[in-house]
């Protein structure tokens, strides 16, 4: 894997179900939105290893831009939170096709109080339809 464009390719391009794999990966996502996190290897739980070091770069740019930002300590626990729920959402997604349901839907009715109200069957058939999708 060379030169991926964006953690979505790194994630789409995958021979791992494992969920483990996909928290580990996303782990840059949530490290880009904190200045000083320290990065790891994203990729100890997959045989691809080597992206030419783009995600670690990609990584300590959002982190260097973010800590030139003045305010931005002020929105940073929205932007984590957000990170969070995209995070978990992935992990879910490309577990095996079978998992990928149940996962989503224990999910959603666990985060259900913190998110707008909606439909009981909106996020289910949302979400379902993104796990058929990937």
């Amino acid at each position: 894997m060379r030169n991926p464009t964006q953690l979505k390719y790194i994630c789409d391009r995958s021979t791992s179900q494992d969920p483990e794999d996909f928290r580990t990966l996303h782990q840059a996502c949530l490290h880009a939105l904190t200045p000083n996190a320290e990065c790891i290897n994203y990729y100890q739980f997959r045989q691809e290893q080597d992206d030419g070091g783009y995600l670690i770069k990609l990584v300590k740019t959002c982190q260097d831009v973010l800590k030139r930002l003045p305010s931005y300590q002020i929105v940073a626990p929205h932007l984590h939170e957000l990170a969070d729920y995209y995070c978990n959402l992935q992990v879910h997604k490309h577990v095996k096709v079978e998992e990928r349901v149940p996962r989503l839907k224990a999910w959603f009715e666990e985060h259900r109080h913190k998110i707008p109200e909606m439909k009981s069957y909106e996020p289910v058939v949302y979400l379902y339809l993104m796990a058929l999708k990937f």
